[in-house]
């Protein structure tokens, strides 16, 4: 988070006269925020840090063993009861999981089981510092080559236009187009600098779980943090997570609350990304209705 900030804080003042105020603020608030965060981590590790990540305690059941348990397992309460999810469970002491919304059996390899894998091998935190594998496509994280990208609040409704990708300049071959799209119906002229604008691929591809809201937040009675609904997930630019955690803020119906105070911690999490945004919000409509 702490290049995003600084990047976006001289942004904010080179852009525009006299600078973005408010993106001045938030940039300099998430570098100061950074600083406590290294502080404090510092001190806790010096003092015998409790491990954060801990792998499966179900490795050894069988198939059958996992459904038996997964038919008595007590269900957690959501918050966002008006979203339709399905039911977040609590399978062992080391394990809360979603019942997943979509699977097909044709499917070779499950992206949201790879995507936690890769999060139990790597205990690296925040999730935007593990990186994909040499040769890896943007999109879902696969074994089994690339696969069309599942998250709405980027990429829009349109099924058959989410890729797949291959390459990560064929994701910003995509956004590119539909920019120039954008422009071509927007009226723009030929000379514009506006036209000039690109698709922001200078951050290399990293692990983004793009549905962090709070009904998929659960704090345990000991006060452990469980992070849940990983269908999304998939190899993107860093500010993907911003973009898609600051859309779905904004939907009562997916954080279960209305409180104007989750959207403002959304740079603080996912760094402060509003160029980028606000790029990809003029594109929004082209990907609605462009296949």
């Amino acid at each position: 988070m702490r290049n995003a900030a600084i990047e976006c804080l001289l942004d904010s003042i080179t852009d525009t006269p006299g600078g973005n105020l408010k993106s001045a603020l938030y940039c300099f608030l998430c570098c100061l925020a950074d600083v406590i965060g290294n502080i404090l981590s510092f001190l806790s590790s010096t003092s015998g840090r409790q491990q954060d990540i801990f792998p499966s305690d179900l490795t050894e059941l069988t198939d059958e063993e996992l459904i038996a348990r997964l038919a008595r397992v007590p269900r957690l309460e959501s918050q966002s009861d008006c979203r339709d999810a399905n039911p977040v469970l609590h399978i062992s002491p080391l394990l809360i999981a979603k019942e997943a919304q979509e699977y097909c059996s044709s499917l070779p390899d499950s992206p949201e089981a790879n995507a936690l894998d890769l999060v139990f091998k790597d205990t690296t935190i925040p999730l935007r510092s593990v990186n994909p594998p040499p040769g890896a496509p943007p999109g879902p994280v696969t074994k089994s080559g690339p696969r069309e990208c599942e998250c709405p609040p980027i990429f829009g409704p349109v099924r058959s236009a989410r890729g797949p990708f291959t390459a990560y300049s064929d994701l910003a071959a995509y956004f590119n187009s539909r920019w120039k799209i954008t422009m071509d119906t927007s009226g723009v002229p030929e000379d514009h600098p506006k036209r000039k604008e690109q698709f922001d691929d200078s951050q290399p591809l990293v692990l983004t779980h793009l549905d962090l809201s709070p009904s998929n937040i659960i704090l345990g009675n000991d006060g452990r943090l469980w992070l849940i609904d990983w269908a999304w997930a998939g190899f993107y630019p860093p500010w993907f997570e911003y973009v898609a955690m600051k859309d779905q803020s904004r939907n009562e119906n997916v954080v279960g609350f209305e409180d104007m105070s989750w959207e403002a911690f959304v740079p603080f999490i996912c760094g402060p990304y509003f160029k980028q945004e606000a790029w990809l919000r003029e594109v929004a409509q082209i990907l609605c209705y462009v296949k």
